[in-house]
């Protein structure tokens, strides 16, 4: 089987994640890839993260999902707010959509990480009191992702080669 952690990272986030999966799966035919600069490659079984912006990923790895058919697809994302169960599947039934029904989801990996600046400045426009619970949830994103988190991911892409 090959495969392939492919990736989108704004702040560096989703790329440690990335990195953490990757070492996780069996020394062989894998590749991990940085959809901003490198070629997409053909593979079995994909990891597919992405930073979460306004709920969503970005429009790169919307059209990615289109063109992909009859894969085995694993997800993971980083966002800057607590990264509650609730949270996790809003977002994936955001993307759902463009899933191609031919491909088979074998799970989502959601952890906190840091915020980008300008996410940070556009609290500013919010009232007292949202104001301060996303500055509270952002800043505990500046000590993200953590050695918890790459645990968790690292489990996770053992659990998805386990078919668990």
């Amino acid at each position: 089987m090959r495969y392939a952690v492919v990736y989108l990272s704004d702040t560096g986030n989703t790329k440690k994640i990335a990195e953490e999966i990757f070492l996780a799966l069996p020394e062989g035919k894998k590749k991990i890839v940085d959809l901003k600069k490198d070629a997409f490659p053909d593979a079995d079984l994909y990891f597919i993260g992405f930073p979460v912006k306004y709920n969503y990923c970005s429009t790169p790895i919307l059209d990615l999902l289109e063109c992909l058919n009859n894969k085995e697809l694993a997800f993971f994302s980083t966002c800057g707010l607590s990264p509650t169960e609730e949270y996790k599947k809003m977002i994936f039934k955001n993307i759902q959509p463009w899933i191609n029904e031919s491909c088979t989801v074998r799970g989502y990996f959601l952890c906190q990480g840091k915020s980008v600046d300008s996410y940070k400045e556009s609290l500013k426009d919010n009232d007292a009191v949202v104001k301060e619970a996303f500055e509270s949830m952002v800043s505990e994103g500046d000590t993200h992702p953590d050695d918890r988190d790459f645990d968790s991911a690292f489990s996770f892409a053992e659990s998805i080669m386990r078919g668990t």
